[in-house]
């Protein structure tokens, strides 16, 4: 045991709780991490003795609900993030806390037991793939719902799995108009036989929908727009440099956007 325990808490005290508890050897060191931690906070704010008791409670809360979550099958390391957060009322954000520490594997338990779906963990891949950023302004479980929520409705209204995900991608997070997600999506489903990139795609939609959404009340006008081609041919060949042959791409726009 540490000796900053030893020294400030009863050991016995604290044997007698984990014994009690049954605490088993993972969850015994995470009970004595989350003393030496606390132990230490209070000795910066206040005199030994004082608060030795509310200590304990704080920790046997802290414990019996990291339990619960190991109970569930979840590691205790995503336990210990996921009750830390609750326990700062940061409920909205614990899971987002507990994936961005590395623990991707429990986020496929918790999927599992809140019935949500693979459209969910593709947007909570992309909300988190930056390290260190695990708060958005809306809980990254909430967009991703949302997302989820949003492709399938495409999907059921018998749109393409490409125009689907792009214009969920748009709706759950860019906070633009709907009618500018949609020519989004509408452009990347016409495109995608050009550029094979997701996020190159998801870029050129991006551009595209704003000169779009800015010069044509309706999507269908600007399908065959001579000046409305010529800004497509000039995004896609900033995203796609492969892309040499203009003539093929001008007969590729002739056909690709003179169709709804």
């Amino acid at each position: 045991m540490e000796k900053v325990i030893q020294k400030h808490l009863n050991v016995a005290a604290i044997e007698k709780i984990a014994q009690g508890k049954k605490y088993d050897t993972i969850a015994y060191e995470e009970f004595q991490k989350f003393l030496k931690k606390n132990v230490i906070i209070e000795l910066r704010k206040s005199l030994p003795g004082t608060w030795e008791a509310s200590l304990l409670e704080r920790a046997i809360e802290y414990l019996d609900r990291v339990e619960i979550e190991r109970k569930k099958g979840f590691s205790i390391d995503w336990a210990s993030e996921y009750v830390y957060r609750c326990l700062r009322n940061e409920e909205e954000h614990a899971v987002a806390y507990a994936y961005n520490n590395g623990h991707f594997k429990d986020l496929e338990l918790y999927v599992k037991l809140t019935g949500r779906d693979k459209h969910f963990v593709e947007y909570f891949h992309f909300l988190l793939i930056d390290p260190g950023h695990p708060v958005q302004d809306t809980p990254a479980v909430v967009m991703a719902d949302y997302y989820s929520e949003v492709y399938k409705q495409q999907i059921a209204r018998g749109k393409s799995p490409r125009f689907a995900r792009v214009f969920a991608f748009f709706m759950a997070g860019y906070e633009v108009p709907e009618y500018e997600c949609y020519i989004a999506a509408m452009e990347a489903d016409k495109i995608c036989k050009i550029i094979d990139q997701d996020s190159d795609l998801v870029c050129y939609a991006d551009k595209i929908s704003r000169y779009i959404y800015e010069h044509f009340d309706c999507y269908e006008d600007s399908l065959g727009d001579e000046q409305a081609n010529l800004i497509r041919k000039k995004y896609l060949k900033e995203l796609y440099y492969d892309l040499d042959n203009v003539e093929e791409l001008d007969d590729f726009l002739l056909v690709n956007t003179s169709q709804n």
